[in-house]
């Protein structure tokens, strides 16, 4: 009776452990998407300089607002999972 008791015990610790994992994994796919973001926040900044075609600004926008999307649903998962 013991061995079942300290082996449901390791199996709930090995579960604990994969829900952490699974979380910092999120934490850590959501910081580079918003490094991401912030690259294409710069980006669109720039493209307004004269000479830069429309197609960087929307280019930059979509991409940087797909991405912070991406991380804002990461983290959602994390606070929710």
């Amino acid at each position: 009776m013991v061995a079942f008791e300290g082996l449901s015990k390791f199996i709930c610790d090995i579960r604990r452990l994969g829900q952490i994992l699974r979380m910092l994994a999120r934490i850590l796919a959501a910081l580079v998407l918003l490094a991401i973001a912030l690259f294409c926040a710069f980006g669109f900044l720039a493209s307004f300089e004269p000479g830069n075609g429309l197609i960087w600004k929307v280019g930059y926008g979509a991409l940087g607002c797909g991405f912070l999307f991406g991380a804002v649903l990461s983290l959602g998962q994390v606070r929710h999972g």
